[in-house]
């Protein structure tokens, strides 16, 4: 949206939710993401959330990595986050209105969606169950092919603040996480495909 607007472009940003909003996410943030947000105009993205300088690999048979990071990762929930990207977005002439789609026709060289907003290009960033695609009929990933993953917020781990990050075996791929947010808790989650 940012990165439209700064093309001139008009937008409209549609969510089923208003916000702030919590989203299941790992909240991690590297650094070149920051970077990048500065760059469209979000300086302030990370604001209030301590750096995290390192990242910690525990291996399936118990081997461990810790190293320094090049440049600081932060951690910032969701609900935070998203809700200054909207900001940021309606500050540069987004416009945000709570919608949930439930019909997508194409006519006239637009994409009309629900039979009364048009627009000649659509983004469907709305995650793995998209509406947007199954609306275009393009299929979603195979029975075979299944990423699930759980989150939820617990006391942070004592010892310095790191990214640690627990994988599982060859056969079986998958890890867990706990990224601390500052406040004395931490994102921790399992995820596997």
């Amino acid at each position: 949206a940012l990165a439209a607007r700064r093309a001139d472009a008009r937008v409209l940003l549609l969510d089923r939710a208003d916000f702030p909003r919590d989203k299941a996410c790992g909240d991690g943030i590297a650094a070149h993401a920051v970077d990048m947000l500065a760059e469209l105009g979000v300086p302030d993205a990370v604001a209030g959330y301590p750096p995290l300088p390192a990242l910690r690999l525990l291996g399936p048979g118990g081997g461990a990595v810790a190293r320094a990071l090049p440049r600081p990762a932060y951690t910032v929930p969701r609900e935070v986050f998203d809700a200054r990207l909207v900001a940021a977005a309606v500050a540069a002439g987004a416009e945000l209105r709570r919608h949930t789609v439930r019909r997508l026709a194409q006519a006239g060289g637009r994409v009309v969606l629900d039979g009364e907003i048009a627009a000649r290009v659509v983004v469907g960033a709305d995650g793995a169950g998209s509406v947007v695609r199954r609306l275009l009929g393009h299929p979603v990933n195979p029975d075979r092919h299944l990423a699930l993953a759980m989150r939820g917020y617990a006391p942070a781990l004592p010892g310095p603040p790191e990214q640690l990050i627990v994988t599982s075996g060859a056969r079986w791929p998958a890890y867990a996480w706990s990224f601390p947010i500052g406040d004395g808790r931490a994102n921790v989650g399992y995820g596997e495909v």
